[in-house]
């Protein structure tokens, strides 16, 4: 995220995801986490890791010269089903389920369209005012600017399918959104 350290402005927002999946077949050792961990900042298997990922998002954003255009998921509805498909992590605080979703889908637009956008705040920005506390405990209030065009998430359907199950007890599940026929 870049912003105006003298308005405390947004300026534009880059959002990364990752994702790193694994099956062992027993409960893994301190030192085969730690290796996971540093295949997500270092990449696997030919695919870019997180730190490379930061690295090329900065080296593609541009602070706009005129009058820039803002992206923004500004709402989230999830169903009953596609919440129920989701862990319990994500079920555990109230607004985190659509918090998840809500990034998802702006990684998704950001990355793909090479666009940036400001980051979804339902619940935490009050007057697009946005908490952000730094390392050394320090908190700046951010000002989110108004989106030019406001993105809507709806995930009305959702299906959680077994793929597949290893002797071990690992199993695969395949999760999908589906529209459902009127």
């Amino acid at each position: 995220m870049f912003f105006d350290f003298k308005s405390m402005n947004v300026v534009r927002a880059y959002p990364i995801s990752f994702a790193y999946i694994d099956v062992l077949d027993h409960v893994p050792q301190p030192d085969e986490i730690m290796g996971r961990v540093r295949l997500v900042f270092q990449g696997a298997n030919g695919k870019p890791g997180l730190t490379s990922r930061f690295v090329n998002n900065v080296l593609k954003a541009e602070i706009p010269a005129n009058v820039p255009r803002y992206l923004q998921v500004t709402s989230v509805k999830l169903a009953p089903e596609a919440l129920n498909a989701l862990p319990d992590y994500l079920k555990s605080q109230p607004g985190a389920a659509q918090t998840w979703a809500a990034d998802l889908v702006s990684e998704a637009i950001s990355t793909r369209a090479a666009v940036p956008i400001v980051p979804y705040a339902k619940g935490y920005a009050v007057g697009n005012v946005m908490s952000m506390r730094v390392s050394d405990g320090t908190v700046w209030e951010l000002k989110l600017p108004k989106p030019d065009y406001e993105i809507a998430v709806e995930i009305s359907g959702f299906k959680k399918l077994k793929f597949n199950e290893v002797q071990g007890g690992a199993t695969s599940f395949i999760y999908g959104a589906y529209r459902p026929r009127p």
